[in-house]
C-alpha cells in the first residue's frame, strides 16, 4: 500500500476480497477497478464498500491514501476474526451515524495488543 501511494494511487476498495496470496505467501493487492490518481471526491451515486470507507469518503465522498489506511485497519479486523463483517451488530443504515459519535470497533479477542 505504501507503493501504491508513493505512486498518487488510491485504491478505494481495499479489503480481505482484494489481497492475493502467492506461493512464497506474499500477499498482492488486487482489484484496481475503483482506483484513481490522486485525492478523488466521487460525484455520482453507485455500488461502494461502505463498511470499508473512511469517515470522510463516507460523508463527503472524499477519497485519499488516508482513506486507503482506514480500509486497512478494517482489513485486520477481517484477518483477525478469520473473514467477519466490519461492525457486524451495526446495520447500514446506523453504520454512518455510530462513526460520527466517534464510535469504533472494539479490539477483537483474536488480536494481540501488539497488532
Amino acid at each position: 500500500m505504501e507503493h501504491i501511494a508513493s505512486v498518487g494511487i488510491v485504491h478505494r476498495d481495499l479489503a480481505a476480497r482484494n489481497i492475493l496470496l502467492d506461493e512464497n505467501k506474499v500477499l498482492k493487492i488486487s482489484d484496481f477497478g475503483l482506483s484513481r490518481e490522486g485525492t478523488y471526491i466521487k460525484r455520482t451515486r453507485g455500488k461502494i464498500p461502505f463498511r470499508w470507507l473512511s469517515i470522510e469518503a463516507m460523508v463527503e465522498r472524499f477519497y485519499s491514501s488516508a482513506s486507503d489506511v482506514w480500509a486497512f485497519g478494517i482489513v485486520l479486523m477481517e484477518i483477525c476474526t478469520l473473514g467477519d463483517v466490519p461492525y457486524p451488530t451495526i446495520s447500514d443504515k446506523d453504520l454512518e451515524d455510530f462513526l460520527l459519535n466517534g464510535k469504533r470497533m472494539g479490539k477483537v479477542e483474536s488480536c494481540t495488543n501488539d497488532m
